[in-house]
C-alpha cells in the first residue's frame, strides 16, 4: 500500500449526508483515499481487497480505529464496525461465514 494513492476527497459530515456519493467519489480517485475529519484524525477508505486484507488480517495490530467510530456507534450501535478487542473478535467470528463465497 503506497501513500501516493491517498487523496483528500471529503469529510465525515459529507459521508453522513450522502454516503453513496462520497463512496463513488472516493472510488474514482483510487484504492486508498484519505478523508478529512473534523477532529483532524485522517481516516482512510480502502477499496482494494489486498489493502483491506493487509489492514484487517496481516497487520491488524498496527492499526487502530478512529475516534469518529465512537460517534458512529451512537448511530448504528455496538457491532463489528464499531467494536474493539474481544467483542470485535467475537463479532468477526459470527460474521465470517457470510463473507465466504459458498455462503452465497
Amino acid at each position: 500500500m503506497t501513500t501516493k494513492d491517498i487523496l483528500i476527497v471529503g469529510s465525515f459530515e459529507q459521508f453522513v449526508q450522502n454516503p453513496l456519493a462520497l463512496l463513488v467519489n472516493a472510488r474514482e480517485r483510487g484504492d486508498v483515499v484519505k478523508l478529512i475529519s473534523p477532529d483532524m484524525e485522517f481516516p482512510y477508505l480502502l477499496s482494494n481487497p489486498d489493502h483491506i486484507r493487509e489492514v484487517l488480517i496481516e497487520k491488524k495490530e498496527s492499526f487502530i480505529k478512529s475516534k469518529n467510530l465512537q460517534v458512529l456507534k451512537v448511530i448504528v450501535g455496538e457491532g463489528i464496525l464499531t467494536s474493539e478487542g474481544e467483542r470485535h473478535r467475537q463479532d468477526r467470528q459470527i460474521m465470517q461465514p457470510y463473507f465466504n463465497i459458498p455462503a452465497y
